[in-house]
């Protein structure tokens, strides 16, 4: 009787483990799965990230987010439609991405003219995934997104869709990366997909 709980219980432990949340966007036409231990922002709190100062004055709309259950405890993954992109220009813009040095510090810059969550930052050279359509950019910098300063790393991801670009926003501290990318992060990425029909086309 003892050795059939001891069973199920690890049973149950490892199906925990494993659990997955699908999210669907109706709207922008994509999906992808994310970790159990990830909940989606509320509305409430979507609209106060998006009328933060900093965002209207950039013009940047966040569809949705994702957060740890746990408080005050990275990761924070943001999800926005860039639309300023042209998904026809997908090529060029690789080409552009490869041969020019990538100069974030103006958005840093007016980011802390309003508020000072970004102390320092840099940006590398993309990974690009030709074949998928796919930007990941790797992001170091020294912030307060949570109530201790930090040193964080994250990914900005874009996926190209036919209509529209499809930026994911990953975020959590230096110490963190590795753990919150297999745990987190790498499940999204590689899940993400457009609906039928919405896919790239050149």
């Amino acid at each position: 009787m003892k050795k059939t709980i001891l069973f199920f219980a690890f049973f149950i432990t490892i199906s925990i483990g494993n659990a997955q949340k699908n999210y669907v966007n109706d709207v922008h036409h994509f999906s992808f799965e994310y970790n159990f231990m990830l909940f989606q922002l509320s509305e409430e709190r979507i609209d106060e990230i998006n009328n933060a100062y900093y965002n209207l004055r950039n013009g940047i709309v966040f569809e949705t987010g994702f957060e740890n259950f746990i408080g005050n405890v990275p990761p924070l993954i943001l999800v926005n439609i860039l639309k300023s992109q042209r998904p026809a220009g997908f090529n060029a813009r690789a080409a552009s991405l490869v041969y020019k040095k990538i100069d974030v510090s103006r958005t840093i810059s007016v980011l802390n003219e309003v508020v000072p969550l970004i102390k320092s930052a840099s940006l590398k050279e993309p990974i690009i995934d030709l074949e998928n359509k796919i930007f990941i950019f790797s992001v170091k910098l020294e912030s307060t997104i949570w109530d201790f300063d930090s040193k964080g790393r994250g990914l900005l991801v874009q996926f190209y869709g036919k209509d529209e670009v499809v930026q994911i926003n990953f975020a959590t501290t230096e110490n963190r990366f590795e753990s919150d990318y297999e745990k987190y992060f790498k499940q999204i990425i590689e899940s993400f997909s457009f609906k039928s029909g919405y896919t790239f086309t050149d």
